[in-house]
């Protein structure tokens, strides 16, 4: 459902990060308790507080006011990279990140979501356990470690990171995005109504992608139940959609031919995708197999449309 590698942008405001604000001033009393042996501020870890701390402690102890990077610069630069799509260098900045501050889960976050974009999806799932550890109740991490598993193979240990991911859910945009996936999961075991339900829920969330329209009119479709309504242009418009997903509900819809669809979506692995459910809808065995070899044939790990294409290929030849 093009479920891209979405990045939270608020997230880093409310995770607990090495540098974060929430212990900087328990940190500062401490400190300044071992000044006389000079314990604490010779650390790593006092000159990263002393540099963050206000203006005035900082002109007081000027000695002590040149560190290393804080945690905030270097997300910083991880984001810069990031924004720019150069994920090698984002990649540095996190391990960076990572190697200073080795208790702080945010850095194996970020670490594990450039090794995502890197189609690393090994050492992704390796950081986004260590997120597991250090912070159970983090949805995110249980989301994207579910995407790179399933890209893998892993089909049983991406559901179960799916079923995390849905228990630790708590914002809006943790809920669309667990929802989502939930249902893509139902859908391939063939619990249409379970998958109709989860894509419904998801689709009332207020930035929903037309992702929940797409995936609630094919499993509405399976399950026998009308579907028409679902592709209106009332629930058309009201959803955020963007290109491959709007070629897509035309395609359901009977708007645009199998092959236009194809030639307007350039042949992208996640239209073959597409391209196979409708032929499922329509009872069309041999076309969805063409239809899904095409789609697993992508390398990319960016959307859930080619592993769950692998995925499907497997269960069928099972």
């Amino acid at each position: 459902m093009e479920l891209k590698k979405a990045w939270p942008a608020d997230k880093r405001d409310v995770v607990q990060r090495g540098g974060g604000s929430g212990w900087l001033y328990v940190g500062l009393v401490i400190g300044m308790l071992m000044i006389g042996g000079g314990l604490f501020l010779n650390s790593d870890q006092g000159s990263a507080l002393i540099a963050g701390a206000p203006e005035i402690l900082a002109d007081q102890l000027p000695e002590f006011s040149e560190t290393p990077e804080t945690s905030e610069e270097i997300d910083q630069r991880f984001r810069d990279a990031s924004g720019s799509d150069n994920w090698p260098e984002a990649l540095e900045h996190a391990t960076t990140y990572v190697d200073r501050w080795p208790d702080d889960y945010y850095g194996y976050v970020i670490r594990g979501y450039a090794s995502w974009n890197l189609d690393d999806c090994g050492s992704a799932i390796v950081d986004f356990n260590t997120v597991n550890d250090l912070a159970p109740n983090y949805s995110y991490a249980y989301w994207a470690q579910s995407f790179c598993q399933l890209f893998l193979g892993n089909a049983v240990s991406a559901e179960e990171s799916s079923r995390m991911a849905l228990e630790t859910a708590g914002d809006s945009t943790d809920r669309y995005h667990a929802d989502l996936l939930a249902g893509w999961f139902a859908y391939r075991s063939r619990d249409y109504a379970t998958a109709a339900a989860y894509f419904e829920k998801a689709g009332r969330f207020d930035n929903a992608n037309s992702q929940a329209l797409v995936g609630q009119w094919l499993s509405l479709s399976m399950d026998g139940k009308t579907a028409t309504h679902v592709l209106d242009q009332t629930q058309k418009q009201s959803s955020n959609r963007d290109w491959l997903l709007d070629l897509a509900l035309d395609l359901f819809s009977g708007d645009l031919p199998a092959h236009t669809f194809l030639e307007e979506a350039d042949h992208d692995p996640a239209a073959y995708f597409y391209l196979a459910q409708y032929h499922l809808v329509q009872g069309q065995a041999a076309e969805v197999r063409e239809a899904l070899e095409q789609a697993a044939q992508g390398a990319s790990a960016t959307f859930i449309e080619v592993p769950m294409a692998r995925q499907m290929l497997r269960d069928r030849n099972e």
